[in-house]
């Protein structure tokens, strides 16, 4: 059994008050209590909340839309872990996309109620380096499921696509999107 002598129990008794004091500190001094947080920062929590929740309604809004949006559809839409929806209309059969592919796309983009939005025939073609997020992050990431010569429906939450901002131009805040896509080369 280890012996402690009456010299080395007191210097552990003082160290451990001196824990003790060092976090009571830590906790009860650094920690303030609502009297002393400045009216500023209270208004500002609120207001950051009563932002979260504006934008968890949103999301629950454009959530259904897709949803009933997907179950109108005569084909098997499936949902990919990282959110968007996607079909496969044609598996082309040309080389796999991959992070550092160049890609060029043959497109048209709707909103969920079918109005055309953008197409290549009035854009142009368009190119981009896959997994550089030159594009919308979900179009970035649904591409590397493709083949040169593949052609799919690609459907983006808002927060995939241009989210709470829109790309001010034609598509406006938490505005969902369907890509309808053809991959005309992959290099």
């Amino acid at each position: 059994m280890l012996k402690l002598g009456k010299r080395n129990i007191l210097i552990a008794a003082i160290m451990l008050v001196v824990v003790a004091a060092a976090v009571y500190y830590a906790v009860k001094v650094n920690t303030p209590d609502a009297a002393q947080i400045p009216s500023n920062l209270v208004e500002t929590n609120k207001e950051q909340q009563q932002l979260l929740d504006f934008n968890h309604q949103m999301v629950a809004g454009e959530t259904a839309e897709i949803e009933a949006y997907v179950k109108e559809q005569p084909f098997a839409i499936v949902k990919s872990d990282n959110g968007f929806w996607y079909y496969i209309i044609d598996e082309g059969n040309g080389k796999s996309i991959k992070k550092g592919s160049r890609v060029c796309l043959d497109y048209s983009i709707e909103f969920l109620n079918g109005d055309l939005c953008y197409t290549s025939d009035d854009k142009g073609e368009l190119c981009f380096t896959a997994g550089q997020r030159q594009v919308p992050k979900g179009l970035d990431e649904s591409v590397t499921l493709l083949k040169d010569g593949a052609e799919a429906m690609i459907l983006l939450p808002s927060h995939l696509a241009y989210g709470v901002s829109g790309d001010g131009d034609k598509v406006g805040p938490y505005t969902p999107l369907v890509y309808i896509i053809h991959v005309s080369s992959v290099e």
